[in-house]
């Protein structure tokens, strides 16, 4: 048991030194948070909740799909992060309209294998977003990133099986670094892309992911 005392305000703040790359319709900003190491070590001590799962599912059984639920700071970003977030999109992607960030609460996704020797043609489903994607890598392992696919949209069945084979589809990696955010457009067939699913037998991969819509 490890009970862990931390100071919510300012814990999220941003780094006033991040470095920003836009490249093919992605914008890549590294240093993302000040506190990284310490929200890091809160991230890894914090109890998470599995997550869309029906009766059938592989989850928790194949793998661990699941979401925390972070106390104190329900938003789990600064006021001045989500501001600089917006401003970002709007000059990267050219909108007059403005921007609403649309999470009500922290959201931590949180994802462990079970099964070792998982070819990588099998990655987390791929679906459609309708809104701007904010993912900010949080886990030191980073072994993959998101993968953007040029594929159809496909019924999204990732209730019962996170998986999907993707072996048919082209597509183009989005490299996971520690304390990277990456925004790109959600309207297009997107998900978690891992290279070495056995570095996630014994760690988990763990990000935030932040929405935004025009309004």
């Amino acid at each position: 048991m490890m009970i862990l005392p931390f100071v919510s305000e300012g814990l999220f703040d941003i780094n006033p030194y991040f470095t920003i790359a836009g490249n093919d319709q992605v914008i890549v900003i590294d240093n993302w948070y000040l506190n990284y190491e310490d929200i890091h070590q809160i991230l890894v001590n914090m109890p998470v909740a599995r997550w869309k799962w029906v009766e059938g599912s592989r989850n928790f059984l194949d793998y661990y799909d699941c979401r925390s639920i972070f106390p104190l700071n329900p938003l789990g970003i600064s006021q001045q992060g989500i501001f600089i977030i917006k401003d970002i999109i709007k000059k990267y992607y050219i909108l007059t309209s403005e921007l609403e960030h649309i999470n009500q609460i922290a959201e931590f996704n949180y994802f462990k294998n079970n099964k070792k020797n998982v070819s990588n043609n099998f990655q987390h489903f791929p679906h459609i977003d309708n809104y701007y994607n904010a993912l900010v890598y949080l886990d030191k392992i980073c072994s993959g990133g998101t993968a953007i696919y040029d594929m159809p949209s496909i019924v999204n069945t990732e209730q019962y099986n996170l998986l999907y084979d993707i072996s048919n589809y082209s597509k183009r990696v989005i490299k996971a670094i520690p304390n990277r955010l990456v925004i790109f457009n959600g309207r297009q067939m997107h998900g978690g892309y891992i290279e070495d699913h056995n570095k996630y037998v014994n760690n988990w991969r763990f990000n935030q992911v932040l929405f935004f819509r025009q309004v």
